[in-house]
């Protein structure tokens, strides 16, 4: 599923209007889970258009014309703290992003895990700091427009104060301030101390 997904958003950027294409436009990274290695993404890639280039032990990036991705493994949190809109395929990047205020660009794929249905219910969850593109998994549309979307969603980043205001109260009702993690760790051990003693 990994794969399939990296290949749908490869489709999605290449179709990103002319203007983003420019790294000093639009800087794009991908957080890759670490079973999906360069050498799982290079055939991919390359069936696409893109070429895979290494800089590094660590660090490589995939190419298609003046379009550059810079492949990220183990930096998922870096790479959602880092941008300023998500393009996403995960439940769970989508819910961090969404809790820290930032706009989600979903994309729903053919699964098993993030399916159609599924990216429905999470958009009624999180609310419109979630945006989809309507059409078919993989269809022209679907990608055509989730490209023009992020040229849009971009823009009124910039221009709409106000949005980002309500991005961030979205935020803060649907996943909540941050801590989360620990707080229910100590309302836990807290239930458990009492069971104990109770």
């Amino acid at each position: 599923e990994a794969t399939a997904n990296l290949e749908l958003m490869l489709r999605v950027l290449e179709r990103l209007p002319a203007a983003l294409h420019e790294p000093a436009h639009l800087g794009l990274h991908a957080a890759l889970v670490g079973k999906l290695t360069p050498q799982e993404v290079a055939p991919v890639a390359s069936r696409l258009g893109w070429r895979l280039h290494l800089d590094g032990e660590r660090r490589c990036r995939l190419q298609r014309g003046p379009l550059q991705l810079q492949l990220e493994w183990g930096r998922f949190a870096a790479v959602v703290q880092q941008c300023d809109l998500l393009l996403s395929m995960t439940g769970t990047a989508a819910e961090q992003c969404v809790g820290l205020g930032k706009p989600v660009l979903q994309l729903a794929g053919g699964g098993p895990q993030f399916t159609t249905g599924f990216a429905e219910a999470q958009r009624r969850l999180l609310g419109p700091g979630l945006v989809c593109a309507d059409g078919p998994p993989g269809s022209e549309n679907q990608l055509s427009d989730t490209a023009l979307l992020v040229e849009t969603l971009l823009q009124r980043l910039l221009d709409d104060a106000a949005w980002r205001d309500t991005l961030r109260r979205i935020g803060l009702e649907r996943i909540g301030s941050g801590g989360g993690g620990a707080r229910m760790s100590a309302d836990l051990h807290a239930l458990l101390e009492q069971r104990r003693h109770g």
